[in-house]
Order: structure tokens, then C-alpha cells, then sequence
């Protein structure tokens, strides 16, 4: 499902995990620093839909570098297994932690 902004282009394409309901999975998302408010509410904003949905974890694909030097450190975020081909990471964040999990990797606080 695509979260978009009215007023900017940021947006956000969320799917939710067809064998468990319970997680949400960021497939992309679009910003400019511009609008980073904008992306930020846009962010918060669709979590707590998911959340009164029922959804309890958000996944996302991440770079093994963006892990090991950016995301590792931050303790709401955890490893879920390494992609045998691409060797990207699938890491996972309870829903009530994701909103500002991902402002601090943005480096927004």
C-alpha cells in the first residue's frame, strides 16, 4: 500500500507480510530533505494506522554496511537474516519504536 504526502512527494510503500499479518514490511520510500517534516509525520502517521491495524513489527531491507557502521548500535532495531544472494540484511523494529528509530537513522532527532 502506498502512504503518500498531499502537499509534498514524499511517500512510503508498505506491504504487510502475507503469512503474518502481525509485520509490515517497507518496501521503498521517497523524500527530499526539503520536506523532512513532512516525511516525518508521513512516517508517524502511518505506523499508527498499522498499529491500530494489528501490525506489531516493520521490516525493512537495509545495505551490511548501513548495519555494521549506522544501525547495529541502535538496540530497537534487530537482525533478521542476510539475503544468500544480494547479501542485504533484513532487519526489524517493534512498530511503537519504528517512528523514531528511523528518524535517528536518518539523522533527525
Amino acid at each position: 500500500m502506498i502512504y503518500e504526502c498531499k502537499f509534498t512527494p514524499c511517500m512510503l510503500d508498505i506491504r504487510i507480510l502475507e503469512t503474518d499479518a502481525t509485520i509490515a514490511i517497507i518496501d521503498d520510500a521517497k523524500y527530499d530533505q526539503k520536506h523532512m517534516k513532512a516525511f516525518m509525520l508521513l512516517i508517524r502517521q502511518t505506523f499508527l494506522k498499522l498499529e491500530k491495524k494489528g501490525v506489531k513489527y516493520v521490516q525493512q531491507t537495509v545495505l551490511k554496511s548501513d548495519w555494521d557502521n549506522f544501525l547495529s548500535n541502535d538496540k530497537r532495531w534487530a537482525f533478521k537474516y542476510e539475503d544468500a544472494f544480494t547479501h542485504a540484511f533484513t532487519i526489524e523494529c517493534k512498530i511503537d519504536l519504528v517512528t523514531d528509530a528511523i528518524i535517528a537513522g536518518l539523522g533527525c532527532s
